[in-house]
């Protein structure tokens, strides 16, 4: 996305301006190289003064990136065989300059890029420029092996007529009915030198298209005029000059004008400063009534409009209508490694799964962390830089010095934040790698520095206040429009989680991601189900994580990271317990973490969901916290064993129960695919109290539903046992709230269970719907689920898009082949 760009803040205005001046496309001067900086110098601090008059700077940047991204989004709808898309913004004379964009674009391996003008009017000293600054860089090799396209004008674009024409339109109705068909429309656009012009320039001609264009979609409405701005110097320029027209319109007794930017795609100086602020303000002087249309900036039409551009230039490629050349030869790439590892869902053993007596079902999430580890572009030795781009001020800095078999990471001082569980992910990591490949293996590693990047999907952060800022419901439908990995623009600390595990999820994908890229464990060992390699990096993010919350939890979530979904037996704590003593560390990790170590006893056995099922999650707006149940549970059962033991060993038998049961299903569909979906669309149109209610179902089904139907008592009277613990404990395990809103969800048609996770609390619910191939003519149950959760006004209900992974555990992930995650970690210019 081609375009001249602005400075982010007033501190790069001087850059800006000696850029600019320095183009000889745009503004040819003699002995340039000269004349250009001194110029630049002596207009800085005027131009300084209007940045700041503006907000500090030049929205173009943001605005840019906006488009680009919503474009991205359509076209991976509108243009499926390539995506998916991703825009990158290229400015000639402001960050990112078109030479950062171009590293960015080599590092990236990209092979097929369009270089996109959003000039709408081509001019050679506006897109010519870019595109001249474009092939100079190629030619230097610095694009990589790219194969270009150029769209360089659109400036009669249906879509875009149509967003200026609906501005203009939204400007003319702040004019009372009977005067606003003598509005005079003012189309001003940046002029251009004469000796431009003169030379055959089509720009004039271009933009004089577009204002034909908007007045026919307008059906002529309004008298009008063309006029031109920023002029710059002594020599002649295109006029009338915007000012002069005003001045010219107030002599001839016309009081009402809008102003509208007919060249500018979005808000930069020209619009914020000259028009909103100079030529406004004379037209009020002037005696005039006088608006501007707004800029194109983050409106949906306009942004449809650049999907609809660039799907069409697809076309005429594919048709060779459209060239496609490549001036450029190819690229080395940076060594990288991108590890994911997915959330959790404990849908029994709440409670239970503490005592390595007792198992848990835990369910993993289609949601997921990733960490993308790179080498530094600048090559900083032994030192590593570690970011969370979701968050505020989330940046850390480490130094790694090495003393023979010892390794020590040190905080930068100049960390804003300390991050204990990232620290600690790196020192154990290290000094495991050492012990496992010795210091100059890890040293070789670490020659280049490393720049670490960690993301969450959405559904690990609450996105209510994203759907409002959107003004979208809470729907899956909605959340699937968000972006991914979308800023929270809070600090971490601030964050609202959803419950799903992140914190284990991310100290899985980091210790993982440090393990395969220091060559502890290989690739494979991430591909495989269960091997030594995968068993090494559970049993490491087992002990970082607990050394990081400072005890030993039962490890459900970083094994449900580690594995995917599974019924866990917890490990004996014993296993870590010198290491969880910093003191007394012993100075060997490997010989504890080891999987040759027989002390880790935890035990992983196989569980999915049933086919033609899915997990539904929502997170309920009220809060819990999970460490005091905890504590509180613990404490009656020391307190009253007896009764405690009772129960537990009631609730076990019921968790293994509906194990059991579900697991069941998955046999069913494998014995008779047919049947079982037949039954599955039959029983989603139907509450689970009528599943069994028909005698004339056929013999073939019965099986299926019974099984169905027991899995949904099972896990009702699961949920019954779960509030006498509350009970019997004093903890609001379920609530009278939460067990309000769970009876509406799962007496609806195609629900078979459900109740809150983990440790309960007010924090979330869990659903386990059907999921057939095709509910029609009925709603499914999904959508039936939606709908209650939508109108639910008791408590706030906001759904999940997560589903179970059916990726399972931590594993290898290709950069490129993550939507949004290359976006994501790519630092903002």
């Amino acid at each position: 996305m081609l375009n001249m760009g602005g400075p982010a803040t007033v501190a790069e205005t001087h850059d800006f301006l000696k850029n600019l001046f320095m183009d000889g496309d745009l503004i040819p001067l003699p002995f340039q190289r000269f004349l250009a900086p001194a110029i630049a110098r002596r207009r800085t601090p005027q131009i300084e003064q209007q940045y700041t008059d503006i907000g500090g700077g030049s929205p173009i940047l943001r605005y840019t990136k906006l488009q680009g991204e919503g474009m991205a989004q359509l076209l991976d709808e509108l243009h499926p065989e390539t995506a998916p898309h991703k825009p990158y913004v290229a400015f000639r004379y402001a960050n990112p300059l078109t030479a950062a964009t171009a590293r960015q674009l080599k590092e990236d391996g990209v092979k097929r890029a369009i270089a996109f003008t959003q000039y709408p009017q081509y001019s050679c000293s506006t897109t010519g420029s870019s595109l001249n600054e474009l092939f100079r860089k190629g030619k230097a090799g610095e694009l990589g092996d790219i194969q270009w396209s150029v769209i360089d004008r659109w400036g009669t674009h249906p879509g875009f007529i149509e967003a200026v024409a609906q501005n203009i339109e939204a400007a003319l109705a702040k004019f009372s009915p009977e005067d606003r068909s003598d509005v005079v429309l003012l189309f001003s656009a940046h002029s251009l030198p004469m000796s431009v012009v003169n030379r055959g320039d089509p720009y004039v001609l271009e933009v004089s298209a577009s204002v034909a264009a908007v007045m026919q979609r307008l059906g002529h409405s309004n008298p009008y005029r063309l006029v031109w701005q920023s002029q710059v110097g002594p020599s002649a320029w295109m006029g009338m000059q915007t000012s002069e027209a005003l001045k010219g319109l107030a002599h001839l007794g016309r009081k009402r004008v809008v102003l509208v930017p007919i060249a500018f795609t979005s808000d930069h100086i020209e619009t914020l400063y000259e028009l909103d602020l100079e030529y406004l303000k004379e037209a009020k002087e002037h005696g005039m009534e006088a608006y501007r249309a707004e800029s194109l900036n983050d409106s949906p039409v306009f942004i449809r409009a650049l999907a609809d551009i660039v799907t069409e230039h697809l076309q005429d490629c594919k048709a060779g209508k459209a060239s496609i050349f490549s001036p450029s030869p190819p690229p080395s790439m940076p060594r990288s490694t991108v590890v994911s590892a997915p959330g959790k869902v404990l849908i029994a053993g709440g409670y239970l799964v503490l005592d390595p007596a007792f198992s848990g079902t835990v369910v993993s999430t289609s949601s997921r962390f990733y960490t993308v580890i790179q080498d530094q572009k600048d090559k900083s030795s032994n030192k590593i830089r570690v970011s969370s781009p979701q968050f505020l001020e989330a940046t850390w800095d480490y130094e790694v010095s090495f003393d023979g078999a010892k390794v020590t990471v040190e905080a930068a001082a100049a960390n804003t934040s300390k991050n204990k569980f990232v620290h600690l992910a790196l020192q154990k990591t290290l000094g495991l790698a050492i012990e496992a490949k010795g210091e100059k293996s890890v040293q070789a590693s670490l020659e280049a520095g490393l720049d670490i990047a960690i993301v969450g999907d959405n559904d690990f952060y609450s996105q209510r206040a994203k759907l409002e800022e959107l003004g979208l419901p809470r729907t899956l439908k909605s959340l699937a429009e968000i972006p991914a990995f979308v800023p929270t623009k809070v600090h971490l600390s601030d964050v609202h989680k959803t419950g799903l595990g992140s914190s284990a999820a991310l100290i899985t994908s980091l210790t993982s991601a440090l393990l395969v890229h220091l060559d502890v464990i290989s690739n494979e060992s991430l591909s495989e189900d269960d091997n030594d390699g995968r068993r090494l990096a559970h049993n490491l993010a087992q002990y970082v994580h607990c050394q990081a919350q400072g005890k030993v939890g039962s490890g459900f979530d970083v094994s449900a990271a580690v594995f995917g979904s599974h019924l866990y037996t917890r490990f004996d704590p014993s296993v870590i317990s010198d290491l969880m003593n910093e003191s007394n560390s012993p100075t060997k990790l490997l010989p504890v973490l080891s999987a040759s170590n027989p002390a880790w006893d935890y035990r992983i056995e196989p569980f999915k969901l049933p086919p033609l099922t899915r997990i539904m999650l929502a997170d309920v707006d009220a809060g819990s916290d999970t460490p005091s149940l905890v504590g509180k549970v613990l404490k009656w059962r020391k307190e009253k064993s007896d009764e405690a033991n009772a129960l537990w060993k009631n609730l076990d038998q019921l968790n293994q129960s509906l194990a059991q049961t579900l697991l069941q299903l998955a046999k069913l569909h494998d014995r008779d695919p047919k049947n079982y979906a037949e039954s599955v669309k039959y029983i989603s149109t139907l509450q689970p109290v009528q599943w069994q209610a028909n005698p004339w179902q056929p013999e073939q089904e019965q099986p299926v539903i019974s099984t169905f139907y027991e899995a949904h008592r099972i896990s009702e009277q699961i949920r019954e046992k779960m509030r006498e613990m509350g009970n019997l404990s004093g903890v609001p395990i379920e609530p009278p709230e939460q067990t309000k809103l769970l009876d509406g969800c799962v007496s609806l048609a195609g629900v078979i269970g459900g109740g809150v996770p983990g440790a309960g609390g007010y924090d979330a619910v869990w659903l386990l719907v059907c999921d057939p191939v095709s509910s029609a003519p009925d709603q499914s149950p999904t959508e039936r689920v939606e709908y209650l959760w939508s109108q639910y006004t008791e408590l706030g209900v906001s759904p999940l898009s997560a589903k179970e992974s059916l990726a399972k555990g931590a594993r290898i992930e290709s950069l490129d082949k993550i939507p949004g995650l290359k976006d994501a970690i790519s630092p903002s210019s």
